[in-house]
């Protein structure tokens, strides 16, 4: 009789830890596309960005026309591709969520927030990591959420990561003439022409003046390089009537250009300087 108790107690026990088994699977973690989505508003919605981080300049976006461009602190295109790396927040996984009156704001780096993004008019703050999952807190109105920290890079970012490398944007991009220390480039009754000795064909000064329109640095930055600058380059546009004015700058990992008419400088790799200064023959030595 004993013996019968005891077998069907350890049943009883074995069923409760079975119970117990699907219930803790039931409530893991869903695979991603049954998982509730952070969605403080429509990615589509957004018209306009700000970000404000200790330490690094306030920046503000603003979308026309479909397109993304920097306008404050100032005023420039921007990179579209870290645009949509911050704009990805939107649409995250979401690992857990709470309400922030049961708790402090302070316990999770959200009263001196690491960075304050706000989406048209809605405040998001970015608070520390989790040290159990390395998921960032992050708050929308009162709710705090617990998701993936791929956006956090791009909201951390510096001005500079937020420019775009193009050096022309379309449709403003069409070049007519370029003029570079010992080379004339320009256009004659719709053909191109130089003033080298040296022919070159049709097709390769098309290609170089694309090359040119079509460009974009590997880098930009804020600060004037250490260098002694190797003399200017004119970039006559379609349709403009002054030219754009660069500053070439040459160095042993390229070159850099510097935009007169902004405190932009561009910087090109060695493969890029090649292309961009080839019809000189030698490459400019440095000073």
């Amino acid at each position: 009789m004993l013996r019968r108790h005891i077998i069907n107690i350890l049943l009883a026990i074995s069923c409760l830890a079975l119970v117990a088994l699907i219930y803790f699977l039931d409530n893991q973690e869903q695979p991603a596309s049954h998982q509730q989505q952070f969605q403080p508003l429509k990615k589509s919605a957004v018209q306009y960005i700000k970000l404000q981080r200790s330490g690094e300049h306030d920046i503000e976006l603003i979308r026309q026309q479909g397109e993304w461009r920097v306008s404050s602190p100032i005023q420039w295109p921007a990179n579209p591709a870290r645009v949509h790396a911050l704009l990805n927040l939107i649409g995250e996984n979401i690992h857990g969520s709470f309400k922030l009156e049961e708790t402090s704001a302070q316990d999770f780096g959200l009263q001196s927030p690491v960075v304050t993004l706000s989406l048209n008019q809605q405040t998001i703050l970015y608070g520390d990591k989790s040290p159990l999952n390395q998921y960032r807190y992050i708050q929308a109105n009162t709710t705090v959420y617990l998701l993936n920290d791929s956006s956090f890079y791009s909201a951390a970012a510096s001005l500079e990561r937020y420019l775009s490398l193009k050096l022309f944007h379309p449709p403003h991009n069409k070049i007519d003439r370029i003029s570079m220390p010992g080379v004339e480039l320009f256009k004659h009754q719709g053909a191109w022409k130089s003033n080298l000795e040296q022919p070159h064909s049709m097709d390769s000064l098309v290609s170089f003046s694309q090359y040119w329109e079509n460009s974009s640095a590997v880098d930009i930055s804020l600060q004037a390089p250490p260098y002694t600058a190797a003399g200017e380059i004119l970039i006559y546009l379609s349709g403009e009537k002054q030219p754009t004015i660069f500053t070439l700058y040459l160095t042993d990992e390229g070159m850099i250009l510097h935009r007169k008419a902004s405190q932009l400088y561009y910087h090109f790799s060695a493969h890029q300087r090649q292309q961009l200064l080839n019809l000189t023959g030698q490459p400019l030595p440095r000073d």
